[in-house]
């Protein structure tokens, strides 16, 4: 009878796993959104594959309105890409997210036309110049001035009234379209693919990259840039999708390093909000961009010591979460 029971209970069990095989619950459709740019590129493998059977839409919008898609009281992202500083610093986001992993790990370069390569063992050579940061107050700023911290060297946020010190890093925020044009800079750091972009376009006039901000960062050349997060209630209510998509992110490095640059091209384009125009095009995309783009996913669970690393990095310049390891999923 414990064995006709035994057998009644396994078939029972498979029949449930077939069943329930399918990600599909209570959510029939997920809306799963990045910033353009770099963080674009993790998408990319499941964009390709268009996974899920339709559930899933994607949309690449407008960097500067990521945090607008996470917070709130019914906010519309069910998986979300946004940048390490606001995970760290945005409480109300974890009321309804939690994080999945990271994907992006340093993208960040130094642009000069200067005939010097940048390293730790010269970094103090920029102290009286000017350095020409895009995003200063965002990740790229805040890396930047994490790296002359941890390096001993002291830098001056040029204000408003554009004060220049001698003995110090200048730090200027800039816009792209200033990089190896306003002279009033030596240097310039720009993430990628708008680093690659700017070489290719004024190469003849002498611009080249000579730094990376990742080399300098640690010697593992990566720093967390950008995280993934998912709703509570789609993880509550579909583990199954949920963890398919960590899998599929998982994917994201073999798909780029063998991809067709066209194809990611195509599918990042097709995805972009409209009227939105496109970051990556046949002129600033290719196989080392994608390379330096850093693109690659960890779970939770393997980034909980660099996240901490951030905070700790992070909280000197803004405040942070006491407990980020509260909100990771595993």
């Amino acid at each position: 009878m414990k064995k006709h029971k035994r057998i009644i209970g396994l078939i029972i069990s498979l029949f449930c796993l077939v069943g329930c095989s399918s990600p599909k619950t209570e959510f029939t459709h997920i809306n799963v959104y990045s910033p353009d740019g770099a963080p674009a590129l993790g998408l990319s493998y499941l964009m390709s594959k268009e996974l899920f059977d339709n559930q899933a839409s994607y949309e690449i919008i407008d960097s500067s309105l990521i945090t607008t898609y996470v917070t709130g009281e019914n906010p519309r992202a069910d998986i979300a890409i946004i940048p390490v500083n606001i995970a760290l610093t945005k409480q109300e986001i974890y009321k309804n997210y939690q994080i999945l992993g990271s994907i992006t790990h340093g993208n960040l370069y130094i642009l000069s036309k200067e005939n010097v390569e940048i390293s730790t063992t010269n970094l103090s050579s920029l102290i009286g110049e000017s350095v020409g940061v895009i995003n200063i107050n965002n990740v790229p700023g805040i890396f930047s001035r994490i790296i002359l911290d941890k390096n001993n060297i002291p830098y001056n946020i040029v204000k408003n009234d554009g004060t220049i010190v001698p003995d110090k890093v200048n730090l200027i925020g800039i816009e792209a379209s200033q990089i190896g044009v306003d002279e009033s800079m030596k240097y310039y750091v720009a993430a990628e693919p708008a680093a690659s972009l700017k070489v290719k376009m004024l190469s003849a006039k002498g611009l080249k990259m000579v730094g990376s901000l990742q080399d300098l960062y640690s010697e593992d050349k990566t720093y967390l840039q950008a995280i993934v997060v998912a709703r509570r209630n789609l993880i509550a209510n579909n583990k199954l999708l949920v963890d398919e998509v960590v899998s599929q992110f998982k994917e994201t490095k073999n798909y780029l390093e063998n991809c067709d640059v066209n194809e990611v091209i195509r599918n990042v384009q097709s995805h972009l909000t409209e009227g939105l125009a496109p970051t990556f095009n046949d002129k600033n995309l290719n196989a080392q961009t994608i390379k330096n783009c850093n693109v690659f996913f960890k779970e939770g669970r393997e980034i909980k010591e660099l996240l901490n690393q951030s905070k700790l990095e992070l909280s000197a310049y803004a405040k942070v979460l006491e407990d980020i390891s509260n909100y990771i999923y595993e």
